[in-house]
């Protein structure tokens, strides 16, 4: 499972204290804002 949290967002944390590995990140626009998104994937066997 593959989940994108915006950088800086305090979930980060929690994904992490899931387990969630950072495996990317990306730019995302919304309107006339550029905004960086992190990539957390999870092992779900």
């Amino acid at each position: 499972m593959l989940v994108w949290v915006l950088e800086g967002n305090p979930a980060c944390g929690f994904y992490e204290a899931l387990g969630g590995r950072r495996v990317g990140n990306k730019d995302e626009r919304f309107g006339e804002f550029l905004l960086r998104e992190v990539g957390y994937a999870f092992n779900l066997n």
